[in-house]
Formats: C-alpha cells, sequence, structure tokens
C-alpha cells in the first residue's frame, strides 16, 4: 500500500465522521467539527510531509477507540471495522 492509501482511508474517514447524525457521547471529540479537524490536521500533515506518528493513528483505528465509539453509537460500526482493515494495510508497508 501507498501513502495514497493512507490518504484515503482518512478522507473516507473524515466523511463518516462529518455526518450531522453522528454521537459524539463516548468518544474524546466534542462534536463533529472537532473529530473532522483533527483528520483535516492528519491529512495536512502527510501532504506536507510533516512526520507522521504511526503510534497515534494506530491509536485512531484500533478497538476501543474515540472513532469506533462513534461508529457504534451513530450505526456504522461495521464500517469502521472495514476501515480500521484498510487503515493496517495501508500503513504495512511505510
Amino acid at each position: 500500500m501507498s501513502v495514497e492509501a493512507l490518504i484515503q482511508v482518512l478522507a473516507d474517514t473524515r466523511a463518516l465522521l462529518a455526518c450531522p447524525s453522528n454521537d459524539f457521547a463516548r468518544s474524546r471529540w466534542r462534536n463533529t467539527e472537532a473529530a473532522v479537524a483533527e483528520i483535516d490536521g492528519i491529512i495536512g500533515r502527510i501532504h506536507a510531509a510533516d512526520t507522521i506518528k504511526l503510534l497515534e493513528l494506530e491509536a485512531l483505528y484500533g478497538p476501543t477507540s474515540s472513532l469506533q465509539e462513534v461508529g457504534i453509537e451513530s450505526g456504522w460500526g461495521d464500517a469502521f471495522l472495514l476501515l480500521a482493515s484498510r487503515f493496517d494495510a495501508a500503513i504495512a508497508d511505510l
């Protein structure tokens, strides 16, 4: 996989987090804007060729993460599992 694949996973994650009906009660984010801003920041750092902290990203897509909590509470838990699998594949060669 590639950096482009990682960016696509992040973009797809952003799209799910931007849904207005999401429930952020069990996540570290207050609302849609905070969640989307975090993803935008990560994408921006990748585009700027800044150092990417893989541990930070792995925590984002890990079990019981805020991202998974939002997915489960908002009805897209299965989509989260697919995103997490795609994320794992994308970072395998980084």
